[in-house]
């Protein structure tokens, strides 16, 4: 009897995760099925504080947050999309100065920040309008503008290995239709140079509509791996690179089309020539096209170095929270529930809700109009 228990036992163990290494490219591929490695696996979420958009005192007005960051001393930064500007709060949440602006002067976005990012010492932040970068010191002081020849994507920059990467987004006409390449590189210290990519992407308009997840790469960086979400419909796979900008790991999880049937999922209409913008399906020129969910939205490494993955299975049509796939070195330990319900409910956007940022979880909580952080621990 003993030995069938274990023979069970390992048959479950290797149908939950296969593993298998390619000694020809010396990448470690691990196939993960839906089933955890450890279902009881979760985090305990615990409210630290929440800054209002209308609390003058606090925010001096946010009108539309497109994203957020951390430094190394635990100050908060928010980028404001609609008012331009960048907002600066100390580690104790307390509001200090804001930057930035409208405008074509130094340091100012012709439209706003599409995001921003710490980045070795610095802070950066693209403009979504232009695809330029503007980069400032932590004080706030305009440093430089990162050139038109290297436009930024939505998902801009981070550092790794002490470098910068960035998702950059270039255009070309295809008869009636718009081609978008983005790639992945590493850039010189001036950051005006690409030395490496490492990873490229070409997506093409269909009836002069694209879905919006695929006008950039989604990837995360944690202290020894670079992730990269292989941008699919159907593929719920990532690659992992080490510091010297290698691959050595490709996971990936069983996974199932998901069809978006909701008339006012945001997509991307091409206007005139390569200049386009966000339109509800059902007034595109795609609203009687199927289309579907990418398998991957959102990437974070946490503060234990577990990768964090955001997909549409579990989460669409979810009023319960926000779900997000855990995984270990490759393995997917369990799916838990973020203590917030997301306002994005398409999953498939440009600006979410949710922020992973070194210790920190942050909410963009749009439909309240506040920004709520979170500290966060296993449980044991």
């Amino acid at each position: 009897m003993k030995k069938i228990m274990v023979c069970v036992f390992i048959c479950l163990a290797l149908f939950s995760c296969k593993k298998k290494s390619n000694s020809a490219d010396g990448v470690l591929r691990i196939q993960n099925t839906t089933k955890p490695q450890d279902a009881k696996f979760n985090y305990k979420f615990t409210e630290e504080f929440v800054i209002d958009y209308n609390d003058s005192t606090r925010s001096m007005g946010i009108k539309r947050v497109s994203d957020v960051c951390f430094d190394n001393a635990g100050n908060l930064y928010v980028a404001d999309g609609l008012k331009a500007n960048i907002l600066k709060f100390d580690a104790n949440y307390q509001f200090v100065k804001y930057f930035g602006g409208r405008g074509n002067g130094p340091g100012e976005f012709a439209g706003g920040p599409a995001n921003i990012a710490f980045c070795l010492n610095k802070l950066m932040a693209p403009c979504y309008r232009t695809t330029e970068t503007n980069v400032y010191d932590l004080d706030g002081n305009f440093l430089q503008k990162i050139p038109p020849k290297i436009r930024a994507s939505f998902s801009g920059q981070d550092s790794f290995a002490g470098k910068i990467i960035m998702d950059t987004e270039s255009r070309s006409i295809s008869g009636d239709e718009v081609i978008f390449t983005n790639n992945v590189v590493v850039m010189d210290s001036s950051m005006s140079n690409i030395l490496d990519t490492l990873y490229t992407r070409s997506a093409e308009t269909k009836n002069q509509v694209l879905n919006i997840i695929s006008l950039y790469t989604v990837y995360a960086v944690g202290e020894e791996m670079l992730y990269i979400a292989k941008n699919s419909t159907s593929d719920y796979r990532i690659y992992g690179f080490n510091k010297d900008f290698k691959k050595k790991i490709e996971i990936s999880k069983s996974y199932r089309k998901f069809e978006i049937t909701k008339e006012k999922h945001p997509v991307y209409q091409q206007m005139e020539g390569m200049g386009g913008g966000f339109v509800s399906k059902e007034k595109s020129k795609w609203k009687n096209k199927r289309i579907y969910y990418n398998a991957v939205n959102q990437m974070f490494v946490d503060k234990y170095q577990r990768l964090w993955v955001v997909s549409p299975e579990k989460n669409i049509g979810s009023k319960e929270g926000l779900f997000v796939d855990i995984f270990e070195k490759g393995k997917y330990l369990n799916t838990i529930k973020l203590p917030f319900h997301s306002g994005n409910v398409d999953f498939d956007s440009v600006y979410f809700d949710l922020v992973v940022e070194k210790d920190k979880v942050v909410y963009l909580d749009h439909i309240n109009q506040r920004i709520v952080v979170y500290g966060y621990q296993e449980e044991k």
